[in-house]
């Protein structure tokens, strides 16, 4: 009697460890997250070779260019980062006020960093029509 009460009770316990482990077999993690993430950098600087500090950098979404994935600015020696990449195109995007804006293709892969090297932005040329200037005088006594 007592074997079968044992029997039974490990009978019990198999069966609830495997209603347990059941569920955490069945899991299915997306592949990206089990994928390794990329960075992607580079420095901003002008087509004369100076740091553009504070440059507005965007990771876009190839497919319409207007989705913003992450945007950061360029520190003070002109370098961005862009940590935690997840596999697929994109395009980056990198404008400063004054210059002409510039977008830069980039697919990733599995690698675990991309580098974009130097990225020069030119002048933006702005021609005026005119300037009016308006002046007041007061009579002064």
């Amino acid at each position: 009697m007592l074997n079968l009460l044992n029997y039974t009770i490990m009978i019990k316990s198999i069966i609830l460890a495997t209603l347990f482990m059941l569920p955490c077999l069945s899991i299915n993690l997306p592949a990206q997250s089990l994928q390794e993430k990329t960075v992607i950098d580079g420095t901003v600087i002008t087509a004369e070779n100076t740091i553009l500090a504070e440059a507005t950098v965007q990771l876009l979404d190839a497919q319409d260019n207007n989705t913003v994935q992450k945007i950061v600015l360029s520190d003070q020696n002109g370098k961005f980062t862009f940590s935690n990449v997840p596999v697929g195109q994109y395009m980056v995007r990198i404008s400063y006020i004054g210059f002409e804006p510039i977008y830069k293709p980039v697919t990733v892969y599995s690698t675990k960093q991309i580098s974009l090297g130097n990225i020069g932005l030119n002048l933006k040329e702005t021609i005026l029509d005119e300037i009016v200037i308006y002046a007041k005088t007061t009579n002064a006594q």
